[in-house]
């Protein structure tokens, strides 16, 4: 009797120790995993690509190629916007833990609002995907959920208060950079303004040898003697950085607007061979009757390229290439 009690008190004691064993191993591996599904972070400089989606079939993909990121494949991206998908990206901390009885309405608002994220380091590698969602209640935090998780958190920038999914836009034109030309003097070719009318105020500048000649634009329209040292190149300087005030592909005017006779037509060409113009529409202000207003300066123009690109451009901007072929000149 003696030994067999002996024997029953071992074998508790192994059976013991195996679920202690167990147990000791489920719950780290539950500390473990709950850990990764709040671990949304990425560092900005292992970042290469950002995939993004949501239900109503948005797609944006941005992607480095050397020092500039890429907008589906086409567009330079806009500095700005990128800095502030970065941000989010490697900035994101934990703000609080869900209580288990809000995960069911989170869960289906970011089914049904949230925007799938795919962040990938090198060599097409993913690091993460998860969603992001609404913020919460406060407005102090946004609801996050790792892909297969069951779990929603609730994230934030450190000293950032308000909404993290405006940083992670899916149309394409929010991404793209805004920029219409930029070329230093030196890579410029040629470079011309025309004005359908007065058609003696319109000129061309090419690049002869390292000489810049201004000309007219349009045959039959006189030579003029005597150009200005350095005025060719002020002009040029103008097309270092000129940027739209916003993409306007969508605009319901568009093609009201480019079927018209443009205010002027702007063209640079780089020693490269890149070609890009510019058709200005300007749009007067109105009347109490709404009328439209042409006696006085527009302050924003509308601006069709021939990449088929339809812009918002500001007057102030693009004033420094308004200038006529006689102040060239003597």
């Amino acid at each position: 009797m003696k030994k067999n009690t002996l024997i029953l008190i071992a074998l508790f004691a192994v059976l013991g120790a195996a679920a202690f064993y167990l147990l000791k191993n489920k719950n780290t591996k539950s500390t473990l995993q709950v850990a990764a599904d709040q671990d949304f972070a990425v560092p900005a400089k292992d970042v290469y690509k950002v995939f993004l989606a949501d239900k109503r079939n948005r797609k944006v993909t941005v992607e480095r190629q050397g020092d500039k990121w890429i907008v589906n494949g086409k567009y330079n991206a806009k500095k700005d916007v990128i800095g502030n998908c970065l941000q989010a990206i490697e900035g994101v901390k934990l703000k609080y833990i869900t209580a288990a009885s809000t995960h069911k309405a989170a869960i289906e608002d970011l089914a049904a609002h949230g925007i799938k994220v795919e962040v990938y380091g090198k060599n097409d590698v993913k690091l993460k995907t998860y969603y992001v969602g609404n913020n919460d209640n406060e407005g102090s935090g946004t609801f996050y959920i790792m892909e297969n998780a069951e779990t929603p958190h609730v994230m934030n920038i450190p000293f950032f208060y308000g909404e993290l999914q405006p940083r992670f836009p899916l149309a394409e034109d929010d991404w793209r950079d805004r920029t219409i030309f930029e070329a230093e003097i030196e890579d410029i070719q040629s470079a011309s303004v025309e004005y359908p009318s007065p058609k003696t105020a319109s000129f061309k500048i090419e690049n002869d040898g390292g000489t810049m000649r201004v000309l007219p634009f349009y045959t039959g329209v006189p030579q003029k003697q005597n150009q200005r040292k350095g005025k060719a190149e002020n002009f040029l300087y103008g097309f270092k950085s000129i940027v739209a005030e916003a993409i306007e592909n969508n605009n319901r005017q568009r093609d009201s607007f480019i079927r018209l006779e443009p205010f002027t037509v702007i063209s640079l060409k780089t020693k490269k061979g890149e070609e890009m113009a510019i058709r200005l529409y300007p749009l007067y202000g109105k009347d109490a009757d709404g009328n439209t207003v042409r006696g006085v300066k527009a302050e924003r123009y509308f601006a069709y390229s021939n990449k088929g690109d339809f812009y918002l451009v500001q007057d102030g901007v693009f004033r420094t290439l308004f200038w006529d072929y006689k102040t060239f000149f003597e």
